[in-house]
């Protein structure tokens, strides 16, 4: 009885946890980086 609850359990958390996530998005930093500027000083 104990096995088949423990069985029954896991199938349960498995359906459960499948296809939860969908695709990660990318969200750019709101700071900007571009403006960043580099001098060469010779």
């Amino acid at each position: 009885m104990i096995k088949k609850i423990f069985l029954l359990f896991i199938v349960i958390t498995l359906v459960l946890s499948c296809g939860k996530k969908g695709d990660p998005i990318y969200e750019e930093l709101k700071t900007e980086k571009s403006s960043t500027k580099i001098k060469v000083v010779q």
